[in-house]
């Protein structure tokens, strides 16, 4: 019986992570400060995107279920993803939101060249915040509350009441030992 590797799987798994992420890490240290605000709305507009088709793919299951219909087998499932759940005209409303979200980035970056706006510097960091910067993440705040508040809960899975639930559940257990210690 041959002897086993004990280490063989945990080998392949560390140098792979580890060539990913090196060439990740040194991919982003090349890129500005605007770059990679540019790469994250990128990657939060993919994001919104997916999130949207589950969150419209989940209710026109929930639709098909209230008709009668079935939608059993993944063959029907994505036939349903298909031609029933993606809509040129949503996909039209994306691209548009997009192409807005750039003329808003590349206007302010030309008012920030033409009027010569100066940059604010950060404190904690060597670089600074331009206007742009600030245009980008407005962006990309916009997209992530899109993602977290509205197609999470249109997919079922509704955010905000956690997030009542958890700091309700923190504040009565809060309360508790506060009345605990005032009666020491």
């Amino acid at each position: 019986m041959p002897k086993r590797n004990k280490n063989r799987m945990f080998s392949s798994f560390n140098y792979s992570t580890m060539l990913v992420s090196f060439g990740t890490t040194t991919f982003l240290i090349g890129l500005t400060n605007l770059q990679i605000a540019i790469y994250v709305l990128l990657v939060a507009l993919v994001l919104d995107f997916l999130t949207g088709v589950y969150a419209s793919f989940v209710e026109s299951i929930k639709e098909s279920k209230a008709l009668g219909e079935s939608v059993s087998g993944f063959r029907e499932k994505l036939e349903h993803l298909m031609f029933v759940t993606i809509e040129s005209e949503k996909l039209r409303k994306s691209i548009l939101k997009s192409i807005a979200y750039l003329m808003i980035i590349f206007l302010v970056y030309f008012a920030e060249v033409i009027f010569f706006i100066k940059k604010s510097p950060i404190v904690a960091d060597q670089g600074s915040l331009s206007s742009t910067l600030y245009a980008v993440g407005f962006c990309v705040a916009i997209e992530s509350y899109s993602i977290l508040f509205e197609n999470l809960k249109r997919a079922g899975f509704d955010l905000s009441k956690k997030i009542s639930k958890t700091t309700n559940g923190i504040k009565e257990n809060w309360l508790k030992i506060k009345n605990l210690f005032k009666e020491l």
